[in-house]
């Protein structure tokens, strides 16, 4: 190889990928003088996301040699492309790598993945299991197979994970979900240590980075300062904030740390001294804490769980101005209702409906329908003749206002749902198949929020019955005088 091919190499190796680039166009060619570099300069062009010019190399290969055996790989990372929503595109690399290199496990398990991210759990397992029967110590493959377990309700969810964790220890999302089965069962002497692996993930790694003292594990307070750092969804820190009141701080000082929009709700939560906003500097502090760990750290039992509610204020002058507004009102039933969360979280394909859902119940003799999806556009509101309110709403503490004025909230699994409950408001859970631990199974109330009625579906998916038992209920609740539901 020449010198300049040598400097390309180096900067391949060194994983160096915009230089090496950059170093492809400048000389207009693709050098593949040999496989090593083709296969180097293909993972390049990936990692960059320069799509058009992988499949033109991935072309380029196949012609000179279409049964080498590392085209199997190129078609693998052909069908990763997060650029193509085509789902049989991607399918037809798959299957060109299978053709490849049929006994690889690769390729199986990935159109696994395909059909499972397409919630076609049926076929996606067996493509898992065809792909078991080719490595049948790879523990990825058990982890999948878990997830569809829990989506399916077989008894086997708990065994496939058990079986990823002996193949690999450290598999961080094989002990997190074998952590929420754990707690969905009430086992939470087993469960909490799982969950705590959570911790390990991605999306948790630059905890130990911004946090470089201690993580607090129950140590006396006298004189230092613990500071409790908001984690996950807005549900989550709502939910376990609960868990501040009883931290004995003696002499020391405890500081919450959230995101903006949590703020103004959280500021006023009892036993903290100050609640700081995620945005800005980093207080000082001795202890630092997640706030998912603290049900560990109290030990935390089906017995035990802390429900003095409410737990969270309503601010006395937000509360006013919603006051006046719902004047207008005072004669209906006034029901807020709320029927997604968050649509890139992957599990709101289980728990969302549709505002057409809602509607049966805008039909109802004296109903007032409150609009409390945020971002709900005003046509659909219109549609529906839902009120729209998403222009008085600008943070949680509004919403808490809001809330305190209705006579029922009617939601899907949201923050909201875990706002309303924090507040010891009633609260009527649209419940999913597939659903989170904390609301456990069969069961229509919950130990977290004593205010919560929970309507389970009987078929995933299908809210028809869910539907029709809430307007059963709220056909009983409506035969009587509003004054007397006070």
């Amino acid at each position: 190889m020449n010198e300049s091919i040598n400097e390309l190499v180096k900067l391949l190796e060194n994983k160096q990928y915009p230089q090496a680039y950059e170093y492809i166009k400048k000389t207009q060619e693709i050098p593949l003088v040999n496989d090593k570099i083709a296969y180097d300069i293909a993972d390049c062009f990936f990692h960059l996301k320069q799509y058009n010019e992988l499949v033109s190399l991935v072309q380029q290969l196949h012609q000179r040699n279409p049964n080498e055996p590392n085209l199997f790989s190129l078609y693998i990372l052909l069908s990763l492309r997060d650029d193509i929503e085509n789902i049989g595109l991607k399918l037809k690399y798959l299957k060109t790598a299978i053709k490849l290199n049929p006994e690889d496990f690769t390729a199986y398990y990935n159109i696994g993945c395909l059909l499972k991210a397409k919630h076609k759990y049926k076929i996606a397992k067996k493509f898992f299991h065809f792909a078991l029967e080719r490595a049948p110590k790879e523990a990825k493959i058990y982890l999948n197979l878990g997830l569809i377990a829990e989506i399916e309700e077989s008894d086997k969810e708990k065994e496939y994970y058990q079986k990823a964790i002996f193949l690999q220890p450290d598999l961080v999302e094989a002990h997190m979900n074998l952590g929420m089965y754990y707690l969905n069962q009430q086992n939470y002497a087993q469960g909490w240590p799982e969950y705590a692996w959570r911790l390990k993930m991605d999306g948790f790694k630059n905890l130990t980075k911004i946090y470089t003292k201690p993580c607090w594990t129950g140590e006396n307070l006298d004189n230092k300062t613990l500071l409790i750092v908001c984690e996950q969804g807005y549900g989550d820190a709502i939910q376990f904030i609960r868990y501040l009141a009883m931290i004995k701080k003696n002499n020391g000082k405890i500081i919450l740390r959230c995101r903006k929009v949590l703020y103004p709700l959280l500021k006023t939560v009892k036993n903290i001294d100050r609640c700081a906003v995620i945005e800005e500097a980093l207080p000082a502090y001795d202890y630092y804490c997640p706030l998912l760990s603290l049900p560990a750290i109290f030990e935390t039992s089906q017995q035990t769980i802390p429900c003095d509610v409410p737990y969270l204020l309503v601010d006395s002058v937000r509360e006013q101005q919603w006051n006046n507004y719902f004047l207008q009102f005072k004669t209906t039933f006034n029901i807020g209702i709320n029927w997604s969360g968050n649509i890139h979280n992957n599990i709101n394909y289980f728990r969302k409906t549709t505002p057409a859902a809602f509607a049966q119940l805008a039909a109802l003799p004296n109903v007032k329908l409150f609009c409390l999806q945020k971002d709900a556009p005003k046509a659909i509101c219109e549609k529906y003749t839902f009120e729209y309110i998403d222009d008085r709403i600008h943070d949680f503490a509004d919403t808490a206002a809001c809330l305190s004025k209705l006579d029922l909230i009617i939601s899907t699994d949201t923050a909201l749902v875990h706002l309303a409950g924090a507040l010891n408001l009633p609260v009527w859970v649209l419940m999913a198949k597939v659903h989170d631990w904390r609301w456990q199974d069969d069961r229509i109330d919950n130990p977290w929020y004593p205010s919560l009625t929970l309507y389970r579906q009987n078929k995933l998916c299908c809210w028809k019955s869910v539907f029709e038992n809430i307007i059963a209920d709220l056909k009983l609740i409506l035969l009587k005088p509003k004054d007397s539901l006070q």
